[in-house]
């Protein structure tokens, strides 16, 4: 394990050593390794203990992960893009009801798990997977007032089975208190 340089730490070193011996494998997820032409990569790293005659033999097995890596950090960034809006989303599945509330919707409607379909925020959702249903309008819009408060919605119809709202609070472009 030190020829390949995966472990700069000498005690970590002796420690992974250890852990082999007593375990028979060692695996590590996403080490980075630098290259002979000193570029760093993103590397899975097992190794495994077995006999040969009577002889314990390790081998290493090293995969490369970069693009699995970079394709996961991708994906985490752009699921952070629903949690971190400021404004209220919710996904909507046509038999299973909401599959999904951001924090910000969860904040301003904290019944809505308790109330589920019956939520003022979803409750014509069935009026929308039926009309947005086999047309090429793919987008209904609709404005409603909860808690004294104005929304615009934008119900995207993504599938026949899926609708996702996405709320925009205009109660100040109402004019009402």
């Amino acid at each position: 394990m030190r020829r390949v340089g995966l472990f700069k730490n000498e005690a970590e070193q002796k420690e992974n050593f250890v852990t082999l011996q007593e375990k028979g494998y060692v695996r590590f997820e996403n080490l980075p390794l630098e290259t002979k032409d000193k570029k760093l990569i993103n590397v899975e790293f097992v190794a495994n203990t077995y006999q040969v005659n009577g002889t314990t033999v390790i081998q290493c097995n090293i995969r490369e992960i970069t693009e699995r890596v970079r394709a996961e950090g991708k994906v985490k960034w752009l699921a952070s893009f629903p949690e971190q809006d400021p404004s209220p989303i919710l996904e909507m599945e046509k038999d299973a009801g909401i599959s999904y509330i951001n924090p910000v919707a969860l904040k301003l409607f904290p019944e809505i798990d308790d109330l589920k379909m019956s939520h003022p925020y979803v409750n014509e959702s069935e009026k929308f997977f039926r009309d947005l249903n086999g047309t090429d309008k793919s987008v209904e819009r609709r404005e409603i007032q909860i808690d004294g408060n104005w929304y615009l919605q934008d119900i995207k119809y993504t599938s026949p089975d899926h609708i996702r709202i996405y709320g925009h609070d205009i109660t100040e472009l109402t004019g009402t208190p």
